[in-house]
């Protein structure tokens, strides 16, 4: 049976495509990542757990997804190549740990630079089913937040390498103290509207700016590279402070859902 011409063409274009696309698939190698075991006793679901992440040389990302069982620790290169842990061309040295303290769970991370290693940055993702309260210490690598409750600490530079910038988007309102505090790059704070405290922002070199239309701001002192206000008559400390770039703190429905660029050190 003879087929119309268009339906021939039509068919060679479907079949093109599908080669195209099975090759760009091929073709496109996905970062290889190495998943880190975690020492200490097993997190109960749904229990109270702290973060305690130190990266010396490289990124942290920290993403709560109540979906997951229990908490995953994961570390990448730069460029895409596998994570070594071990032997003569190890990276860096990385452990967690899971600790009980003060009546509650404790996740502690560390990486730190392998001795004669080639210094190449790596990078920690955190999945955690539940967080409530985070301490970040890192340098060579930015830092992203998501879905964290409780106190946020994050402090990014140092030991002869840079920082980098910050983000931090929860719907969960803020109520305890929040510190972002970078020697370079933006930080980006993003809170519910029913959060409340005592914000100080602080950008000597860019410029320091709040987003929040209808929200209570309170004896606000505002000037091109530094804020003081309080929000919703709070008393916790809310603290953005970077030595070189913006600080934005932006209110608003839903932060999570707020679109920020892909975490990309």
């Amino acid at each position: 049976m003879n087929r119309p011409p268009r339906f021939v063409a039509r068919t060679l274009l479907l079949g093109l495509a599908a080669v195209v696309a099975v090759t760009a698939l091929g073709g496109c190698k996905a970062p290889k990542s190495k998943r880190i075991a975690i020492a200490g006793p097993a997190v109960a679901a749904g229990a109270a757990v702290g973060l305690d992440v130190q990266n010396q040389n490289g990124g942290v990302k920290v993403v709560v997804t109540s979906w997951r069982p229990e908490p995953v620790v994961v570390a990448r290169t730069r460029t895409g190549g596998r994570v070594a842990t071990e032997g003569e061309n190890a990276q860096a040295w990385i452990a967690a740990e899971s600790v009980d303290q003060d009546g509650r769970s404790v996740l502690r991370v560390l990486a730190s630079p392998a001795e004669g290693g080639a210094g190449e940055p790596v990078d920690l993702v955190i999945f955690v089913p539940r967080c409530d309260g985070l301490t970040v210490r890192n340098a060579g690598g930015p830092v992203e937040v998501i879905g964290v409750a409780g106190a946020v600490d994050v402090e990014s530079g140092g030991a002869g390498r840079p920082g980098g910038w910050i983000r931090v988007r929860s719907d969960h309102p803020v109520a305890a103290p929040v510190r972002l505090i970078t020697d370079e790059g933006t930080i980006v704070c993003v809170v519910t509207p029913d959060s409340a405290g005592r914000i100080s922002m602080n950008a000597p070199h860019g410029s320091a700016k709040i987003f929040a239309p209808e929200t209570v701001l309170l004896g606000a002192q505002v000037s091109q590279t530094a804020i003081s206000a309080t929000l919703n008559g709070g008393s916790n400390d809310i603290v953005l402070h970077t030595a070189s770039g913006d600080a934005q703190l932006i209110v608003r429905e839903r932060p999570e859902s707020y679109l920020t660029p892909r975490f990309k050190p």
